[in-house]
């Protein structure tokens, strides 16, 4: 699968193409990346593995605690992945997007490293997934969201489905976007 580009800003996104590799981002937070320009690249596992693999580790297996054997899945090689990068080429969020059913994605294993939150990093690469399955034509987008980050899901239009339920031992709640074409 090739990789695809869309010029992202803090607002939002402007237009998709599959010319390119790379999505510019400008970040507004505070500290080293302020105003700094971003790189978000969507693709393959093949072509993003070596970005994504160890950011999830930092994360998921390291900081959360989540056994090697639940992170890694068959499901990688079947997803589009999404990585943003520093100006300096270090990975810094990440997240991937699978096919859930007829015109119905899924979006996980969404990271952003500890010592970058609140950047708004996270939510460039759920808008970039997002904008991915926009393209292919979903018409929804679902995930298991972990409850310490609900409040980031609903503020992107997320609406909660369900109860909360347990997922790689931390809690998790289903919830679902709609996507307008």
């Amino acid at each position: 699968m090739p990789f695809k580009k869309a010029v992202l800003t803090p607002w939002g996104h402007r237009g998709f193409s599959a010319r390119a590799h790379h999505r510019r981002l400008t970040t507004m937070g505070a500290g080293f990346y302020s105003n700094r320009t971003m790189t978000l690249i969507t693709g393959p596992w093949t072509e993003l593995q070596h970005w994504a693999a160890p950011l999830r580790t930092d994360v998921f297996v390291r900081e959360q605690g989540v056994p090697q054997e639940l992170e890694w899945d068959e499901e990688d090689h079947n997803a589009v992945h999404a990585v943003c990068l520093s100006p300096q080429g270090q990975a810094l969020a990440t997240g991937r997007l699978l096919v859930h059913g007829p015109g119905q994605a899924r979006i996980g294993r969404m990271a952003v490293l500890a010592s970058h939150r609140g950047l708004g990093l996270g939510r460039q690469v759920l808008r970039g997934l997002m904008a991915v399955a926009r393209e292919r034509g979903d018409r929804l987008v679902c995930l298991h969201a972990q409850t310490s980050a609900r409040g980031f899901y609903e503020r992107e239009g997320f609406v909660t489905q369900g109860e909360v339920f347990m997922e790689a031992g931390i809690e998790h709640i289903e919830m679902s976007c709609p996507l307008s074409h």
